[in-house]
């Protein structure tokens, strides 16, 4: 049921399973799955943990529910995952650098590039002509104001080519 999305079936039926079975890896391992989709973070975090401890086979499920999170335009969920993943092989590279890159995502700073990273290039090609078409009315109704929205826009622009890297650089040092 999970894989065709029907959630509210896949629930009842992982609820059914754990009440028969409570120690099956399997309906644990959904149980876990159910919890990060449904965005039970406390419940999904602590299930996961408990099921990497004794399961090491669930890694890479866990992994997947990284990239199905992070898929999904839910950064903070999937980051969540990761560093329990992380707690589990701390010496995974590949992790870390994921890590990074979903702290970067989330990082108050990139808050202003948000429909850059979630539209990808129709949002910027969207923000451009926006912006062209909103600063010249405003500059036809108010010259000064509109070059104060001007060099705004500007200056978001250049931010956007420069904050993330200079700050994923900073994350890869810092430890993320």
């Amino acid at each position: 049921m999970l894989e065709v999305l029907q959630l509210e079936k896949a629930r009842s039926l992982t609820d059914e399973a754990l009440r028969i079975a409570p120690e099956s890896a399997d309906a644990q391992l959904l149980d876990t799955l159910l919890h990060v989709i449904s965005a039970d973070d406390r419940s999904a975090s602590a299930r996961l943990s408990e099921l990497m401890s004794r399961d090491p086979g669930a890694l890479a499920v866990a992994r997947l529910a990284v990239v199905v999170l992070s898929a999904g335009h839910r950064p903070a969920e999937a980051l969540e995952v990761a560093r329990s993943l992380l707690r589990a092989s701390p010496a995974d590279a590949d992790l870390v650098e994921a890590i990074v890159e979903l702290r970067l995502e989330t990082h108050p700073l990139m808050l202003p590039y948000r429909p850059l990273q979630r539209f990808g290039w129709t949002g910027g090609a969207v923000i451009w002509v926006v912006g062209v078409v909103g600063i010249r009315a405003l500059a036809s109704v108010s010259p000064p104001a509109g070059l104060v929205a001007g060099a705004v826009w500007f200056a978001w622009v250049i931010g956007s080519w420069i904050v993330p890297p200079l700050l994923r650089r900073y994350l890869r040092r810092a430890g993320a």
